[in-house]
């Protein structure tokens, strides 16, 4: 890899102030994996999103939703089409997301709510077609 990068980084609260000790929160984690070639040198970009949306338990309304996207920049040459796809999908992806989990930790902490801890994700390390499978595993 060449480089890691925070593209975005979004967290709106829509219950302020919650009492959060008083409270119990059921989360929803939505991910997507996306990647493209940038340059004709086997340059490729593989973006890694990831949205946390919390609800309160008891009526389900809506506390907040976090969001953060990493990009990184790797170099993949002189390899065949289906071990590209297999890192696109699945190695790099599952690099991202400790920094996801870091981002979405301090975003969330820091708006007076409980801290959210992203559960461990399982990509699978092979090409993936999107009219059949859903991109990533979460676990």
């Amino acid at each position: 890899m060449l480089g890691i990068f925070l593209k975005e980084a979004n967290l709106q609260v829509h219950a302020a102030p919650y009492d959060s000790q008083g409270g119990v929160v059921d989360a929803n984690v939505q991910v997507n994996v996306a990647s493209r070639k940038v340059s004709p040198e086997e340059l490729h970009v593989c973006t890694l999103t990831v949205t946390v949306t919390a609800l309160t338990q008891a009526d389900k309304r809506l506390v907040y939703v976090a969001a953060v996207t990493f990009e990184a920049l790797c170099r993949l040459a002189s390899m065949a089409d289906t071990v590209r796809e297999a890192a696109l999908n699945g190695t790099v992806p599952s690099q991202l997301v400790p920094y996801c989990r870091e981002a979405l930790v301090s975003l969330i902490g820091k708006s007076g709510h409980a801290p959210f801890m992203l559960p461990h994700m399982l990509f699978e390390n092979k090409p993936i077609d999107p009219a059949t499978e859903p991109r990533p595993v979460v676990h």
